[in-house]
């Protein structure tokens, strides 16, 4: 399929350029902003609204380079080849797995801040930037908010922005692209219990832990941020810039004590019960002992038999935080500190 590409302030080309006009014309040094669209994204919600979302664009980023996705890699295939010079801004309009993608993306792009338009169900990275659930509004938020760092982590070969899951986690998430129409949190509570119904405990080897040994779970979570699942608090003490991993291990539990676990895990109150280990640190190694389901922000992928790193980067990304949240306003304290 063809690339679709709109640069919504394109120069006239049928007109000669004059010299003042070429003063005034950007230097490839130029910060730039790019924004992908995924139209498939909120069962084709962006794909609905993606006339009055590019005329919005154009009147807060003149000259933005618009492109509109035609499936999975499509950003990341065009982020390779993209100059972006410091001070760019990539906007991701859709769900997790866009975030995902054009995220993991720009790991090597110095100086690149990422906003984030949420259109999926879970929008997870979404609510801990603090961005609206409204895209307009989201918008106005990236226009106006602050990139502050963001960690990264990765998994063999997989590199994620929030969390990772095995077990319950990653059978819930299988479960939840496979509910239909449902979306938010209907989703994902009929995605829960078709995974508590079928189930079964994962059994693997941890190293490098306080923890180590051979463990059989029924819920492992390894994440960056907070909030999960559309917005359980599974790690509910991460900070998504502290450098470390934030670990959850559920012990294999009876099949019938896991339902009055699952809403204490919707707030944060499950780290108290008996069968929940929670750790931080940098690093750790896992060893399965055949392929095993797993999430990775979101979406599902096999990790292969064998032996696996689980490492942070710290501080990899720049993401946009809304301008009223907790750390921007932190920020914008510093500043006027050290300012005076």
């Amino acid at each position: 399929m063809a690339e679709d590409t709109l640069t919504l302030d394109p120069p006239d080309t049928e007109t000669p350029e004059t010299e003042s006009q070429a003063e005034e014309r950007a230097p490839e040094d130029e910060p730039k902003v790019v924004a992908f669209a995924n139209p498939a994204a909120g069962k084709g919600a962006v794909r609905r609204r993606l006339v009055p979302l590019r005329e919005r664009l154009v009147v807060l980023w003149p000259g933005l380079e618009l492109y509109i996705t035609d499936g999975p890699g499509h950003a990341a295939r065009v982020l390779q080849g993209l100059p972006l010079p410091k001070g760019s801004l990539v906007i991701a309009i859709g769900g997790d797995g866009t975030v995902h993608e054009i995220g993991a993306a720009l790991v090597k792009r110095e100086g690149v801040a990422m906003g984030v338009v949420p259109f999926g169900s879970g929008n997870d990275v979404a609510a801990q930037l603090g961005m609206p659930r409204d895209p307009f509004a989201s918008l106005e938020a990236i226009k106006n908010g602050t990139p502050l760092p963001w960690d990264v982590g990765s998994i063999g070969p997989h590199v994620f922005l929030n969390t990772v899951g095995f077990a319950l986690s990653a059978e819930t998430c299988y479960w939840s692209h496979r509910t239909g129409p449902l979306t938010g949190l209907a989703r994902y509570a009929l995605a829960t219990l078709r995974a508590w119904w079928t189930h079964e405990p994962l059994t693997l080897g941890i190293d490098g832990m306080q923890h180590s040994g051979t463990w059989i779970t029924t819920l492992i979570e390894v994440a960056i941020g907070d909030r999960s699942g559309g917005g359980f608090r599974l790690t509910a003490r991460a900070r998504v810039d502290d450098g470390l991993l934030d670990v959850c291990m559920v012990e294999a539990l009876p099949r019938w004590q896991i339902p009055w676990l699952v809403p204490r895990a919707r707030t944060g109150k499950h780290l108290d019960h008996p069968a929940v280990t929670y750790e931080q640190l940098s690093n750790f190694r896992i060893q399965l002992a055949h392929d095993t389901r797993v999430h990775v922000d979101g979406e599902v992928h096999q990790l292969t038999k064998g032996e696996h790193s689980v490492r942070i980067r710290s501080r990899a990304l720049q993401l946009v935080v809304a301008p009223d949240h907790p750390r921007a306003i932190v920020a914008r304290t510093f500043e006027l500190g050290d300012d005076a």
